[in-house]
């Protein structure tokens, strides 16, 4: 009987924590500080990567999928440097004959984690461009965005307006100084999320494919040592196919998710660099 009543309870206590609410997770920035990423189209959805740093190392990784949005509902901060009208997120689409059209991201652009607080998609609706008669779309991003995570209800450690605050002024601040001064590494995985995005996220790719995703990314003007950086995680899976096993993670996975790895190699020694700097008080 005792064993038995251990069972349940083991049951209960696994059911408990299962339906317990989970802290928010860390309020993200946009390591990106001016760019338009093209949004690729595949079964219905029109998506991009762009990398992402930790703001508040004292809170969890989001989980994949988890929502974030560019400006937060709750807080009302009277003082604080939080009214960055220049940092954004816009759609910006083409249509048909070559006309541009500015579209509302409210609503239409979701933004989830990707890879822990390393990488969020962007991601539309195939049907706004269809709807709209549009040839392409693309996120214009400007400034070093910051991402807030979507409120879940019974939160039990809630972002509040003070951390809202902090993250806006004093975090930012001191992460976009350390972005600054790391840009060849930034840059550096820059060149290779532009490869990752070139690449289709649904299907195999072949080598053709993976060569020219390499060499377009590759083409735009940078530094030597952003150069190295780019060319040495296009080296480190120089011999991952999409049919690779790769036993360190114990599962198959293509050459795409290979770039992701190195990408986020570059951007969490960056991200250290920030929390470091978080401890000194600079």
């Amino acid at each position: 009987m005792r064993v038995g009543v251990l069972t349940i309870a083991s049951v209960l206590s696994v059911f408990g924590f299962m339906g317990a609410a989970v802290a928010a997770p860390q309020v993200l920035m946009v390591v990106t500080p001016s760019d338009n990423m093209p949004l690729t189209c595949e079964n219905g959805v029109c998506a991009t990567e762009v990398a992402a740093i930790c703001l508040q190392p004292d809170r969890g990784n989001p989980v994949r999928g988890k929502n974030y949005s560019v400006r937060e509902s709750d807080a009302n901060i009277r003082g604080a440097r939080s009214t960055r009208v220049e940092d954004g997120m816009t759609l910006v689409g083409v249509d048909r004959v070559g006309q541009e059209q500015i579209l509302p991201a409210e609503n239409i652009l979701h933004i989830k984690a990707e890879r822990d607080h390393f990488a969020v998609t962007l991601s539309v609706d195939e049907a706004v461009m269809r709807d709209r008669g549009l040839a392409s779309l693309a996120v214009r991003i400007t400034g070093n965005v910051l991402l807030f995570p979507e409120a879940d209800k019974g939160d039990p450690n809630p972002q509040t307006p003070s951390d809202i605050e902090v993250a806006k002024t004093m975090q930012r601040g001191t992460a976009e100084r350390v972005l600054n001064k790391r840009s060849d590494k930034v840059v550096g995985a820059s060149v290779v999320q532009h490869a990752m995005n070139a690449l289709p996220r649904d299907r195999a790719t072949n080598e053709l494919e993976r060569k020219q995703a390499r060499e377009t990314a590759l083409s735009k003007t940078m530094s030597k040592t952003a150069l190295s950086h780019a060319q040495e995680a296009f080296l480190a899976c120089r011999s991952v196919s999409d049919h690779a096993m790769i036993k360190r993670y114990d599962s198959r996975y293509g050459y795409r998710a290979c770039l992701g790895i190195m990408h986020d190699d570059l951007i969490d020694s960056v991200n250290k660099e920030y929390w470091q700097a978080l401890k000194a008080g600079s």
